[in-house]
Parts: C-alpha cells; structure tokens; sequence
C-alpha cells in the first residue's frame, strides 16, 4: 500500500492552489453574470420594441447603442473650376474608405455604404479640400472665393451653399462650380 506523507508544507500549499482556484471560479462566474444581464437587456429591449415600446437603458446604454447600418446609396457629383470640368480618373481618388468612395469605373459615382454619410465626409476621404468658401485639388490648385471668383454647390439642381452639410440621398447629383 502507498502511503501519502504530506508535511505542513505540502498542506499550505494545497491550500493556497484551492483558494486560488476558488477565486478564479467566483471571477468567471462574476463576468458571466455580468453578460447574462447585458443579454437579458437586450432581450427585454428588443421585446419592447416588438411592442412598440421605448427601449430602457438603465444599465450601460453605451452597451446596447444601435450601430449604423449599412446601405447601398449611389449619387453623382461635378466639380467645375473656371467652365473646366475636373476629372477624378487618377487612382489616388479611388476606394479611400470603407463608407464613401469612388471607383475607377466610373469615378463621378459615389458610393455610400453606411448611413447619414454628408458630402463634407466624402470630400474628406479624398487627397484634396472643399469648403463652402475654398476649393484645393489634388493637385493643389487652389480656388477661394475672392477677387477670381465665387465658389457655389447645387444639389440636384437648386445652389445651396450648405450642400456639404448633407446627408448624401440616393441619386443626388451635386455640382460644385468656381467661375
């Protein structure tokens, strides 16, 4: 028969190995607590608004914020400096982001990809700047409201000097002109 001494030491030992596992237990049961209440949070707000109910946050309503969905939005834009219509066929214009680009198959064609993208977020991905008073290309030719002339944005036809500020909706056709 064999016999199992254990000194003191050994006993110690075996001791702090079973508080240590013990505390390992209470922490993995504690985070799963934790994300069994985020669930069931999630839960009742969506049953809430199967019903038409407002959601409650009470808990982290960082934790359960909507993230933006994806869309499949296509609109058209110019840019024209002095009557010259300037041309986006350089690839440093194209596929930049993930959320708004334009392609080399047909580079006046902005893609949008994710909600409530503006015109200023698309011109922003691009290698130049377009302000509501300053034009820079790409090629850092520079068109400023002033003496030389006056910077105007139509958007699908009607000039609104705001047109950066908006939303890019499916088929816009905005026209950007410094004469």
């Amino acid at each position: 028969m064999v016999s199992i001494k254990f000194g003191f030491a050994s006993f110690i030992a075996l001791l702090i190995g079973l508080t240590i596992l013990s505390i390992a237990v209470l922490f993995s049961l504690n985070q799963t607590s934790a994300q069994l209440l985020s669930a069931r949070l999630a839960l009742q707000n969506l049953r809430g608004l199967n019903k038409g109910q407002t959601p409650s946050y009470s808990e982290d309503p960082t934790a359960l914020e909507k993230a933006p969905e994806e869309t499949n939005i296509s609109a058209n834009f110019e840019i024209y400096t002095n009557g010259t219509k300037r041309v986006f066929t350089s690839s440093m214009y194209h596929n930049l982001s993930a959320d708004v680009y334009i392609s080399a198959q047909d580079p006046s064609i902005v893609n949008v990809k994710k909600e409530k993208i503006t015109w200023s977020d698309f011109f922003n991905t691009l290698p130049m700047s377009l302000s509501k008073d300053c034009l820079v290309t790409g090629t850092n030719q520079t068109f400023c409201i002033g003496e030389n002339g006056v910077l105007r944005f139509y958007i699908n036809g009607v000039e609104n000097r705001n047109t950066l500020d908006l939303v890019i909706q499916n088929q816009d056709s905005l026209t950007v002109k410094f004469e």
